[in-house]
């Protein structure tokens, strides 16, 4: 059985847990504008609260590559493309979903700094590994099954550079929570769990050495 883990539920107390300091995470969500499900989005999109996590990651980590997995309507993608745009490094998105429409909402002047994959991203994670990619960071959003959260796992210490981190959203929903940390589990690698701002999905973060 898949017990539900602690977690945190501070950008203070996650920066403690994967070494970066708390008060800069913070300091960078402060600056994040973009709202989330409880602000606007569609259902299905992550919590203004989380997506302010993803862009102060990004920015904590001086992310110039990043890849999200399971695009929807863009809200994740937006906050992530905010980021990467402010840190004016030239830094990319990969954005990978089937959907044709996938990032539908996401605006317009943030498009040039995001890559659209129309793809299953299974098949793509597995083929950017194989290929020698190298990512600052990974945020998986996509099937919330154990299956496809555990191959996308699997393949994290061959995506990532050392210190990058992997996100997994939905990893404390009473709904798909206990698939997504099944898949988790099966990978072998033990993350943080966060749980901000009043959102009922929680996420999973585990940072490479």
């Amino acid at each position: 059985m898949i017990a539900t883990p602690t977690a945190v539920n501070s950008l203070y107390a996650l920066g403690a847990l994967i070494g970066i300091e708390g008060a800069m995470l913070e300091a960078y969500a402060a600056q994040d504008m973009h709202g989330g499900v409880d602000d606007g989005w569609p259902n299905g999109s992550l919590w203004q609260s989380e997506g302010r996590a993803l862009y102060a990651l990004v920015r904590a980590l001086g992310a110039e590559r990043v890849v999200e997995l399971g695009t929807w309507h863009g809200c994740s993608a937006s906050h992530i493309a905010q980021a990467l745009a402010d840190a004016g490094q030239g830094g990319m998105l990969d954005s990978v979903d089937i959907w044709t429409e996938a990032g539908d909402r996401i605006p317009d002047d943030l498009r040039p700094v995001i890559r659209f994959h129309h793809t299953d991203m299974c098949a793509w994670a597995l083929e950017q590994a194989v290929a020698g990619a190298d990512y600052d960071l990974i945020y998986e959003d996509g099937e919330h099954d154990t299956l496809s959260v555990a191959q996308v796992w699997a393949l994290a210490e061959r995506l990532l550079r050392p210190g990058g981190v992997i996100v997994s959203h939905d990893a404390l929903h009473s709904a798909v929570g206990t698939a997504v940390r099944a898949g988790i589990e099966a990978s072998g690698l033990t993350p943080v769990y966060v749980q901000l701002g009043g959102s009922d999905c929680g996420m999973a973060i585990w940072r490479r050495d």
